[in-house]
């Protein structure tokens, strides 16, 4: 493996499937690793947002959109924007 990768592989990959997984990843151009990056941030916000939906399916959009904050960036920061949220998750 190229010392630019990841010093380990994960523990369900093989060294192959990684030296491949890799490979891949060098043979894109930036702009095609910034687009990949984007979508799976996309993606992830999805599944964070859907998590909290299911956790607390008594939550409007705002209520959502607090825990979210709170979660990413911590409590405090929820609570300067909106001091007047009464709902905590638990």
């Amino acid at each position: 493996m190229s010392p630019r990768n990841p010093p380990a592989v994960p523990a369900d990959t093989s060294a192959e499937a990684w030296r491949i997984q890799m490979d891949a990843i060098a043979a894109q151009t930036v702009e095609q690793r910034l687009e990949t990056w984007a979508e799976l941030n996309a993606q992830l916000a999805h599944m964070e947002e859907q998590a909290v939906r299911r956790q607390h399916p008594d939550f409007n959009d705002h209520d959502v959109l607090v825990e979210l904050v709170r979660r990413r960036y911590g409590d405090d920061l929820a609570q300067k924007v909106w001091p007047n949220h009464s709902k905590q998750a638990s």
